[in-house]
């Protein structure tokens, strides 16, 4: 997967730059602390993942990240306000069910279902100040032998840990420029399957990474019935899938509902600063990995 091939290309790339987003979001830290740099902060990033490994081509994770306040008027805290006026008196916000009109939303038309997703990408671009992405050629992986994927390690450990490394960045370059960041706290969408995996891949992480505790507070999971952060990571990381579907790509980008969301998703209010940080697992990368016999986290 090249960089060219993910949602990023969607915008308009004038308009949103990295060294752009960097300099609203630095101007934004220090208007919201009245010119000061953060102090003490801690942030926390809450995170998705969408993907069929036995039949999609890509497999994404996807999630924000932000920090509330004592005064509960940081990002996070005006998220959720703004998500629950949102979705109203509609229940826990599953991606796949409302963009497909089933389970919950199993009889809804599709403007109604249309119009709810517009609120819920609303409250998100108006209030998240940091997005994180990580993309996986999933196509050439099922092309690798079992024993090369065994090798390379699991799909979807492979892009926890490359969300780990976007953090990692992150946290380094707000602390380079004087904010005196805690740490990240990451939450995962909590499943029977995959989290004991995942809790044990990152003790071996931080095992064999040692600075990587200088950086990452804390790796937990939750039930995102209760977490509204980690819905609209849901949100995020299905409208990615499904724009990159093979037969989505077909149709005219203009008239389709999720090219027109995750557009609208990604392309944030000129008020807010918006760092939109994106991590590719490449066949290359992976063709490396199987000639060095390297596992891949």
């Amino acid at each position: 997967m090249a960089a060219e091939d993910f949602p990023i290309r969607l915008l308009d790339v004038a308009q949103f730059s990295t060294a752009a987003a960097e300099r609203r979001h630095h101007e934004f830290l220090r208007l919201r602390r009245g010119c000061r740099l953060m102090a003490g902060v801690s942030i926390y990033g809450y995170l998705d993942e969408t993907g069929d490994v036995r039949k999609d081509d890509r497999l994404f994770m996807c999630g924000y990240a932000g920090w509330g306040t004592s005064q509960e008027d940081g990002p996070l805290d005006e998220f959720d306000k703004r998500w629950r006026s949102a979705k109203g008196t509609v229940g826990p916000i599953h991606a796949t069910e409302l963009l497909s009109q089933s389970g919950d939303f199993y009889g809804w038309d599709t403007d109604s279902a249309d119009e709810l997703v517009a609120r819920l990408v609303d409250a998100i671009r108006t209030t998240i100040p940091i997005g994180l992405a990580v993309g996986f050629d999933n196509k050439h992986y099922r092309a690798l032998t079992q024993g090369q994927q065994k090798e390379i390690g699991r799909p979807l450990l492979i892009c926890m840990s490359r969300v780990i490394d976007l953090a990692v960045n992150f946290i380094g370059e707000m602390r380079a420029r004087g904010d005196q960041i805690d740490g990240i706290n990451l939450t995962f969408d909590d499943s029977e399957k995959d989290a004991v995996e995942m809790l044990s891949t990152w003790i071996q992480l931080k095992r064999a990474r040692k600075e990587l505790v200088d950086y990452i507070a804390s790796v937990g999971f939750a039930d995102d019935k209760r977490f509204f952060p980690l819905q609209a990571a849901d949100l995020l990381a299905n409208l990615t899938n499904r724009y990159w579907q093979a037969e989505l790509i077909k149709k005219s980008p203009s008239s389709d509902r999720t090219e027109r969301h995750l557009r609208n998703l990604l392309t944030p209010e000129p008020f807010l600063p918006f760092a939109y940080r994106v991590g590719f697992v490449t066949a290359a990368e992976m063709d490396e990995a199987v000639r060095l016999h390297k596992r891949l986290y």
